[in-house]
């Protein structure tokens, strides 16, 4: 079964179109079949260009947005600086809100106050009114 086949090495001297004429046929089948392949390669060559074109423009684009974002102050770092002109409005905030509270705190003070001193004047009142009617009688 096995097949011993005899082939001349090429020395050069037989020019290669003298090989083409011996076997027409075995010649035009690995033609065809490359006939075929070669539009295929061509094709995947292309769509490997184009994406080889998309990667380096992702690259770029990458590269672009590390620079951007280097560029950036990093939102930690800007408030670790600290500005002396926030410090002191933050500062007078405070205090404006303790004097709220204070001053919120008073008012609820004085709105008792005078809701036990209208009691008192309405007892007063009708004690001074009973007293009156009680003169007259």
């Amino acid at each position: 079964m096995d097949k011993t086949v005899k082939m001349r090495s090429y020395d050069g001297k037989e020019a290669p179109q003298e090989k083409r004429a011996e076997n027409p046929v075995e010649q035009q089948k690995p033609a065809s079949g490359l006939a075929i392949k070669n539009p295929q390669l061509e094709e995947e060559r292309a769509k490997s260009q184009e994406y080889l074109k998309k990667i380096e423009q992702l690259e770029a684009s990458l590269r672009d947005e590390k620079a951007k974002r280097e560029e950036k102050p990093k939102p930690t770092s800007g408030l670790a600086i600290k500005n002396p002109a926030l410090e002191e409005e933050r500062a007078r905030s405070q205090e404006y809100l303790k004097k709220i509270e204070q001053l919120e705190s008073g008012l609820k003070e004085e709105k008792v106050k005078s809701a036990i001193l209208a009691d008192a004047l309405k007892k007063i009142s009708s004690m001074a009114l009973a007293a009156t009617q009680s003169k007259d009688s």
